[in-house]
């Protein structure tokens, strides 16, 4: 819109017509009668707002920013993006780069050498995601076997009466935070605290420890278990990493390996078959080429056409696929 007039009262109404947001409230708040001329109404308005533009920064801002010594990642990053919005002509690209350098949170520069450009909204709320590989879970070493004896346990304690499950967590999980484990040997409780818990069952009938208690040895003990507790913790460690090894041994022996290459065509497990086909629907579909070997026993597939199938895939739900003469 154009307005072709020199009146100082037309200019004075029309002008803020075109105000929105902080500008609209900024005028409704100025007093009756500041406003005298067009002049002085366009002299409030630049002082207001033109001192407040904020002007681009060289990049050499932004390389000053270094991550402190007891600085949160969050905190960090928020200070960092504060200067990197206000640098100009400021690629995706060049942002990683420098962020990769002034960062000293390890975990946040292999994220950024993986995937530079997906971050932002990551680090904004302080977490980075972490995608375990699709359809088997287990392929990432994350898998929690504990998961499983916490339902088992309060299924056992509650019988039909399902819905109070709250009430019996707190039982539970000292249960199983104060049971053996055989893979360790030892109980999570101890590699926590250095020192096995007194159980409920040894205050009604006392064993050893309780009838000879006394305080001050125990306090002595107690230090002493919370100095020896990091070995303890490594030795547990070690007995681990022998339980696994021998698990696998006895599993890999009833094993028959199927090894998979770059280019074989291969069936995928179909885990949402068509309701319409009921149990008759088939569990496998494909047949389908792996494009890129990703890691041990993991792959991405492509259908022959080229279109790339999404996430990856574990030799688990893979069967090779042997094409008809």
């Amino acid at each position: 819109m154009q307005l072709q007039t020199n009146s100082n009262a037309a200019l004075c109404r029309t002008f803020p017509s075109t105000f929105s947001g902080i500008c609209l409230d900024w005028y409704n708040r100025l007093p009756n009668g500041i406003i005298r001329s067009f002049e002085e109404f366009i002299l409030l308005f630049t002082t207001k707002f033109a001192s407040q533009k904020r002007r681009p920064l060289h990049l050499k801002a932004l390389i000053d920013i270094r991550q402190k010594d007891g600085e949160s990642l969050r905190a960090f990053y928020a200070r960092w993006s504060r200067v990197a919005m206000a640098v100009r002509d400021l690629t995706p690209e060049t942002a990683a780069h420098h962020l990769m350098d002034a960062t000293t949170n390890m975990e946040l520069k292999r994220a950024l050498a993986k995937r530079p450009v997906t971050l932002t909204t990551e680090l904004e709320v302080g977490v980075i995601a972490r995608f375990a590989w699709v359809a088997y879970p287990q392929a990432n070493g994350q898998a929690e076997a504990a998961n499983k004896a916490i339902p088992h346990g309060l299924q056992t304690r509650l019988d039909k009466a399902k819905g109070n499950w709250a009430d019996e967590l707190n039982t539970v999980l000292w249960v199983h935070r104060t049971t053996f484990k055989v893979a360790t040997g030892e109980t999570p409780f101890a590699l926590t605290y250095g020192t096995d818990a007194v159980i409920p069952i040894e205050i009604t009938s006392p064993t050893y420890r309780v009838t000879a208690y006394d305080e001050a040895d125990n306090d002595e003990a107690c230090l002493l278990d919370l100095e020896l507790a990091q070995e303890r913790r490594e030795l547990a460690t070690i007995k681990l990493a022998a339980t696994k090894e021998q698990v696998a041994k006895y599993y890999n022996k009833k094993l028959v390996p199927h090894k998979l290459m770059l280019r074989d065509q291969v069936l995928r497990r179909n885990f949402r078959p068509d309701p319409k086909h009921g149990k008759l629907a088939s569990t496998w579909e494909g047949p389908y080429l792996i494009r890129e070997v990703v890691g041990a026993n993991t792959f991405k597939l492509s259908e022959f056409g080229g279109i790339k199938i999404p996430r990856t895939w574990n030799a688990q739900n893979l069967r090779k696929y042997y094409c008809p003469n």
